[in-house]
């Protein structure tokens, strides 16, 4: 606020410790009144410069902190592309194959002889003796 442009606030001011002036941006004021006026008001001068210090201390913190943020977030993101980049990597041949390699020779042709094969003779089968009851024992042996 400057001293020359008197508010309402300052007129009310003035007004309370007695001094009457009128109520227009225009008006001149004493060497006491500006005295009064600076005395009061100075304080709340120092209050806003302060204050806007301190909200500019805490705007550059806040940018500070958002652009250590992204730097953060853009080494992450790379980190990231850099390790897709490895997955999607392709592993390339280094030799073309030309096709399959001869390591030996079986022989399908040769010497075929019919194997014999002894048939096997069906051994007899033994019929199960069979259990006779205690009741039955008796019948058999008349």
């Amino acid at each position: 606020m400057s001293l020359t442009s008197l508010s309402d606030r300052a007129v009310e001011f003035l007004d309370s410790k007695g001094v009457d002036i009128e109520k227009r941006p225009t008006t001149k004021i004493s060497e006491e009144t500006y005295k009064i006026l600076s005395d009061e008001f100075e304080t709340d001068a120092n209050k806003k410069v302060k204050s806007q210090a301190v909200s500019e201390a805490k705007l550059k913190e806040k940018e500070d902190l958002r652009l250590q943020r992204e730097k953060e977030l853009e080494a992450k993101q790379k980190a990231d592309e850099a390790r897709e980049a490895a997955k999607a990597e392709v592993v390339k041949a280094t030799k073309t194959l030309t096709g399959p390699k001869q390591v030996g020779k079986i022989d399908l042709e040769g010497n075929k002889k019919p194997a014999k094969v002894e048939p096997k003779k069906p051994e007899p089968k033994q019929k199960p003796k069979q259990r006779l009851r205690p009741h039955q024992k008796h019948q058999r042996k008349r």
